[in-house]
């Protein structure tokens, strides 16, 4: 399933992050520019009680958004 996530933000993120790491295809969308630059460069990192981890996600810009998408997220 590919899933695009907009706003890349704590929330946005946070949501993508554990979808991609369940094994979903996961696209997050931002218009903050250092926050896909951070994404493309680095990986996504999620810092949270029950165990911190990082995975590889496609991030890019709302103009960005080609093809049909099956879900929607935050």
């Amino acid at each position: 399933m590919r899933i695009v996530v907009v706003a890349a933000g704590p929330i946005g993120g946070l949501v993508g992050g554990r979808l991609a790491r369940q094994g979903n295809g996961v696209t997050l969308v931002d218009v903050e520019a250092e926050h896909v630059r951070s994404i493309r460069e680095r990986r996504l990192r999620i810092d949270v009680p029950d165990g911190s981890f990082t995975v590889s996600v496609p991030a890019i810009f709302p103009g960005g958004i080609k093809g049909k998408w099956e879900g929607a997220g935050v």
